[in-house]
């Protein structure tokens, strides 16, 4: 028994100084990004992995530096593992926005190399109007086409191009005016009149509120009649005929308003691509697993501890439990007679 309990002592000592169980590797903790599906897959050529971030939308809230990344991936370099981030940001971005120091599964990262790729400008284009002034003096279509180019061409804002001229959106407005005097005339005719004698003929008349005076009459016979045997006219027709001065104003030059339309174009610098390699930081302090310690230093030296001790406690249990399993003598007892036991004789255990 003695030997079945210091084989189990030794068992139990073999068993804590057994290596520390290998675990699989898991694949890298896929990054949280609010907002973000995020797929993982690995990479079979060079052993990597890609976290492709495939939409973005209700984004509650943004990372340091205001930019998410469009793509996540790890590689292992000699050993190394590293993060690579993928930025496109518009070109005026700070790169420092983006190389902020993070920390994952306990390891903080630091920037080690950034690459940058310019991405092709892209081309802004949009419908523009634009007027053009010029002075006339006269507000007839074929004159005023005259004053103007059929083209005009455009460069504001950093968009340029040809704008085409609207002939049909040309206006005039007057800029200057002169008086004047005109002559108005008027013609009237009386009939029935029994007399040619201007005596009844009106000497004013008002046209369009000008009051113009009498300046001649002509006289058409009508009919006659007999008197003192003869035939003497009798009839009028009366045509006076009336004429006065007004004034005025007219224009005497114009300023014609003429219209160009068109598409015109702008280059917009395009954006940048960035590619942010982060490598663990040199001076970081050991997790507490990865610390050496007194002991060999092995996550499981508790655990061989415990069983050591429950091993040792077993054997010394079966040590005291089996201590008076030797076989057992017989006893025998000798009856003697009376007379013996009164000489000094006893009974003898055999």
């Amino acid at each position: 028994m003695v030997k079945k309990a210091l084989s189990l002592l030794l068992a139990a000592m073999l068993l804590a100084a057994a290596p520390t169980l290998a675990y699989a590797a898991e694949p890298p903790g896929t990054p949280e990004i609010s907002g973000y599906t995020v797929s993982y897959s690995e990479n079979e050529e060079d052993g990597g992995s890609v976290i492709s971030v495939l939409s973005g939308e209700n984004q509650a809230a943004e990372p340091d530096g205001g930019f998410y990344p469009i793509e996540i991936r790890t590689e292992e370099t000699d050993g190394e593992k590293l993060i690579i981030k993928t930025y496109q940001v518009p070109a005026n971005t700070s790169v420092s926005r983006l190389t902020g120091e993070f920390e994952k599964n306990g390891i903080r990262y630091e920037v080690q190399e950034v690459l940058k790729k310019p991405l092709a400008d892209e081309l802004e284009t949009k419908t523009v109007s634009k007027t053009v002034t010029a002075a006339s003096d006269s507000d007839k279509e074929a004159k005023l086409l005259q004053l103007f180019e059929p083209t005009l061409a455009y460069d504001e804002d950093g968009y340029q191009g040809q704008l085409q001229l609207d002939a049909g959106r040309i206006i005039t407005e007057v800029s200057e005016t002169e008086p004047y005097r005109y002559l108005v005339t008027e013609t009237r005719q009386m009939s029935g009149m029994d007399r040619n004698d201007t005596y009844y003929i009106p000497k004013t008349a008002c046209k369009n509120g000008i009051q113009l005076q009498l300046c001649d009459v002509d006289w058409t016979t009508m009919g006659c009649g007999e008197a003192n045997g003869r035939l003497t006219p009798n009839r009028f027709t009366a045509t006076a005929q009336y004429s006065g001065y007004a004034t005025g104003s007219r224009a005497t030059e114009y300023i014609a308003t003429a219209t160009y339309t068109g598409q015109v174009q702008r280059a917009v610098p395009g954006d940048v691509l960035y590619s942010i390699v982060f490598a663990p930081s040199v001076d970081q302090p050991l997790s507490p697993l990865n610390e050496p310690n007194e002991w060999g230093g092995t996550p499981f030296f508790i655990l061989g501890a415990i069983i050591l001790v429950g091993a040792a406690g077993t054997g010394a249990w079966f040590l005291w439990k089996n201590r008076d399993l030797r076989p057992a003598r017989e006893k025998t007892k000798i009856y003697m007679p009376r007379e013996m036991e009164q000489d000094g004789g006893g009974t003898e255990n055999v």
